[in-house]
Order: structure tokens, then sequence, then C-alpha cells
């Protein structure tokens, strides 16, 4: 059965907010690449909350499954944002090797949230509180992945900063700036809040993610 709490309903309002922007960049985007990766980068993140959303509906039986899938989903915004930061603002596919390189990386991770008490062991329900994670002893592993790729992409982008001018260093900016915003704030309520046992905003991520969506579509 569904949750439509306060919480969920706004979870599926910014998915469906996101969508509609990742269909605006779609069809009125210029540059094939930087539409085409973007647009990876959006579906991610709307699969990502979407994700949260089922996590935070699913029975307690149900309730572990929903969690990796969760963690697999989130494992695909970083990739995407990786590769994007290679394409924006050039319209440049990236290389192969880069294209090889995430995909190995992100498949050995979803490896490791799918093998049991690797990266997640189980799943506590509390009444009246937001479901309790138990980790296992390799979740760093997983935090380095994202943040990693995160950190990664970001600096791309802020070498491209620098070395630009013109209209390009402008749109680099508001790239760069909302990913930093975004990503971090999203890290610190999914990553390391929850590492430290807290989580009452292991939602929040996703909806603090329209820094990053929003500031790049502008």
């Amino acid at each position: 059965m569904l949750l439509f709490d306060k919480i969920n309903i706004a979870l599926v309002v910014v998915a469906l907010v996101y969508l509609l922007l990742a269909l605006l960049i779609l069809y009125r985007g210029r540059g094939k690449q930087v539409r085409n990766f973007y647009s990876l980068v959006i579906f991610s993140v709307i699969l990502w909350t979407l994700g949260m959303f089922f996590y935070r509906s699913a029975s307690a039986e149900l309730s572990l499954f929903w969690c990796r899938v969760l963690y697999i989903l989130a494992t695909f915004t970083a990739s995407s944002f990786f590769l994007f930061s290679y394409v924006f603002p050039e319209n440049k596919f990236p290389s192969v090797k880069k294209i090889i390189f995430s995909g190995i990386l992100n498949s050995f991770i979803v490896i490791l949230v799918l093998v049991p008490n690797i990266i997640i062991k189980d799943v506590n329900i509390i009444e009246g509180e937001e479901k309790n994670i138990i980790w296992g002893r390799w979740y760093f592993l997983y935090f380095l992945y994202i943040s990693g790729l995160f950190l990664s992409g970001l600096i791309v982008l802020l070498k491209k900063h620098l070395r630009s001018t013109g209209i390009a260093k402008l749109q680099l900016k508001y790239v760069f700036g909302g990913y930093l915003l975004g990503s971090n704030l999203a890290m610190f309520t999914n990553l390391l809040m929850v590492w430290w046992g807290d989580f009452r905003f292991n939602w929040l991520g996703q909806i603090l993610s329209a820094f990053m969506v929003g500031f790049t579509v502008y």
C-alpha cells in the first residue's frame, strides 16, 4: 500500500517537476550530446526520487528490497553527472575510456549493494520515525564512490570555467554552482547523516537536487 504523507507527496511533486524539465531539455535544448547526457542526469534523479517514495511506502517485508533499489538508483546520479561534466558545454561525446571506467565502477558498486551485509545489512522500522538502515562494514566504499564521482565532475567543470570566456563561462558558472550546492547538501543528508545513524532527513537529498537540476536547466 502506497504511503501519501507530506514527505511522499513532496517527492512525487518534485519528480514530476524534474520530468517536465527533462522533457524541456529533450525538445528545446541545444547540442545533441549535452541534451542527451543531461537528460540521463535528470532521469536518474527522477528514478532516485521515486525510489525513495517506494522505499518509504514499503512494508516491513519489502523495506530491505526497496532500500537496495534506492541505493542502486543513487549510483546512476553520480555516474551520469560524471559523464555530463565532460560533455558540457562543448557538446562532445565523452571518450570511450571514461564511459567504460564509469560503467565498470558503477557495476562494481551495484554488486556490492546487492550482496547481503556488504553495504546494507538490514532495515529497522521504528514507529513514528524514518526507517533506520543497518550498514555493512564496507559502506564507506559506497560513500567514496558517490562523493568521488561528484567531486571529479565538479573539478572538471571548474577547470573548464577557469579557462572559458563569454557565454560558456557564464553557463559553467551556473552549472558548477548548482551542482556544488545541491550535491553537497544532498550528500550531507543522504550519505553522511545516515552514516551517523540520523535518518530524519534521508529523503531531503532528492528535493535538494532541485538546485542541481534547476541551475543547469536555466
